[in-house]
């Protein structure tokens, strides 16, 4: 059976708190995942997910903490209506997340997929997404307000299980040790 996994890099307590203040009152007019993460991507596989695992343990030890800069609010308009706080320093995701997609290949014979031919992979903190068109001008302006600016060690890795109902779950946490 084809199971849907996602992996994300697990950012540290200090981003939650961050994020709670940005959301503030407009909390309830978009959606969020509670823990603060940066999506690495998606991939598909038969394989069981105890390797799947393994894989990624295997990877987790062999690299080596990242540190981010976060800084500015930017957006993403159009279906979605996103808040997210900007990397500034993206290559060190970016390369994290090839290094995964190559991990991947070897080990279980699938890698991190790409929604389209043109998608292109912008790493980024969501504050919220699913925003109404209504609520949108409104937050915006809200965040505008706010300075964001903050250097963190992006040190877990985590993979999450994707099910049929459309909910993540995380599956495991990983450490990076390199």
């Amino acid at each position: 059976m084809t199971a849907r996994y996602a992996v994300a890099l697990i950012l540290p307590q200090e981003v939650e708190d961050l994020l709670n203040r940005l959301r503030g009152v407009h909390c309830s007019q978009m959606t969020f995942i509670s823990i603060p993460h940066i999506t690495l991507g998606y991939f598909l596989t038969d394989v069981e997910l105890t390797i799947v695992k393994r894989a990624i343990e295997q990877l987790a030890e062999m690299t080596v903490p990242c540190t981010l800069n976060l800084n500015g609010i930017e957006y993403f308009e159009g279906d979605l209506n996103t808040a997210y706080v900007a990397i500034e320093n993206t290559e060190p995701v970016i390369s994290l997340r090839l290094k995964i997609s190559e991990h991947l290949q070897r080990a279980v014979g699938t890698n991190i997929g790409e929604h389209s031919d043109s998608y292109c992979y912008h790493p980024h903190v969501t504050i919220g997404t699913n925003i109404s068109a209504l609520a949108f001008p409104a937050i915006k302006e809200m965040l505008s307000q706010k300075g964001v600016r903050l250097e963190i060690l992006a040190d877990t890795l985590a993979l999450g299980s994707i099910g049929d109902d459309g909910k993540s779950r995380i599956e495991s946490l990983f450490k990076l040790l390199g």
